[in-house]
């Protein structure tokens, strides 16, 4: 009966950190960026939230010749 209990902490002491790490590098970052999506931040400042509005590629390019 010992030896089960011995390998459920070996499995648990073994899979709790690599759950842990994924979670941090691959599914916080990747919610982040949903989130992200839906916002029009700029980095700094105030996030301010748009939805689902789509802009238009014609619409950045002129945003993007305004900025130069």
């Amino acid at each position: 009966m010992r030896q089960k209990n011995r390998i459920n902490k070996a499995f648990y002491i073994m899979t709790v950190p690599m759950a842990i790490l994924f979670f941090c590098f691959h599914t916080f970052p990747f919610l982040q960026g949903v989130f992200y999506s839906f916002t029009d931040w700029k980095g700094y400042g105030t996030v301010s939230y748009t939805g689902q509005r789509v802009k238009s590629f014609g619409g950045m390019r002129a945003e993007c010749e305004d900025q130069m």
